[in-house]
């Protein structure tokens, strides 16, 4: 929490002359808009830890204060609600999904959502209250038909 506080603050040295120098001085600079995944890190690793300590104060500090977007994703492109699915805490991901309206079925680097991590970990609670809610499983590939085998004949050419 305090990397992602020290990002809005900007400390100054003023020096009057070679031999005196005043202490350093701390001023407020507003914070940059912080929306796109990709340059959210900080931002997404504090909700991410927020969400899986299932800590509801500091996910209401970030999200509603300090204006954070509940949807940032992490270097492994997780949101704050696959972490906490994949933690089991159930009060995080309420909050995540009926205060914050955050996304059910975003997907990480792996393809997966946060249903299939709670299902993963075997929070059933969680597995349930999602799919109520509408979640889908990243789970896809079983969907998709094999591959059929391609015959080859004796001069090398393929058919399917």
């Amino acid at each position: 929490f305090t990397t992602v506080a020290q990002r809005f603050w900007v400390f100054y040295v003023l020096e009057l002359d070679d031999s005196k120098a005043l202490p350093p001085m701390a001023i407020y600079k507003p914070p940059p808009p912080l929306r796109h995944p990709s340059t959210d890190a900080p931002v997404a690793e504090a909700l991410c830890d927020a969400a899986a300590q299932n800590d509801i104060f500091r996910l209401k500090l970030l999200t509603a204060q300090m204006g954070f977007d509940a949807h940032a994703a992490d270097y492994d492109q997780r949101t704050a609600l696959h972490l906490a699915a994949s933690e089991g805490a159930f009060d995080a991901v309420k909050f995540l999904v009926e205060d914050r309206r955050t996304d059910l079925s975003p997907l990480d680097r792996w393809h997966r959502t946060p249903l299939d991590d709670a299902t993963r970990s075997g929070h059933r609670l969680i597995v349930v209250y999602l799919k109520g809610k509408g979640a889908k499983s990243g789970n896809f590939l079983h969907d998709i038909p094999p591959p059929t085998k391609k015959k080859k004949t004796q001069e090398g050419m393929s058919f399917t």
